[in-house]
């Protein structure tokens, strides 16, 4: 397996699985990562879509990609675009928002290393 492909099903993986937990667990899960959990029954159902649907489907098309060998390069830029948007995200709400966990210091490490590793893949 080459290294573009390697990339891509980690990021199939831990898409489609951290999307899955969100549909099925999204109480669980937020309280997990960021100490807090969906206040109402709008809120979860608002979490499983936005975090659940979207990475779940992420997940997929990276799959896809990478099985298929189709739209590779596509593919590696959007994982790039991601990580760089939330690492960023995640950098701004660090400093307006203050203090943060230490799953958030974990997330943006993740998120960093895996800009670098597909911006090295394309």
């Amino acid at each position: 397996m080459d290294y573009q492909s390697i990339i891509l099903w980690l990021n199939a993986v831990v898409f489609a699985a951290y999307g899955i937990a969100f549909v099925f667990w999204p109480n669980q899960v937020a309280k997990a990562t960021t100490d807090a959990e969906p206040g109402n029954d709008a809120s979860r159902t608002d979490t499983r879509s936005t975090y659940g649907g979207c990475m779940t489907a992420l997940g997929l098309w990276f799959g896809w990609a990478a099985a298929t060998q189709t739209a590779i390069t596509a593919a590696l830029i959007l994982v790039l675009l991601i990580m760089a948007g939330m690492a960023s995200a995640r950098l701004w709400g660090m400093v307006v928002d203050g203090n943060s966990t230490g799953y958030i210091k974990i997330a943006l490490a993740a998120e960093l290393l895996m800009a670098v590793l597909s911006a090295a893949a394309l």
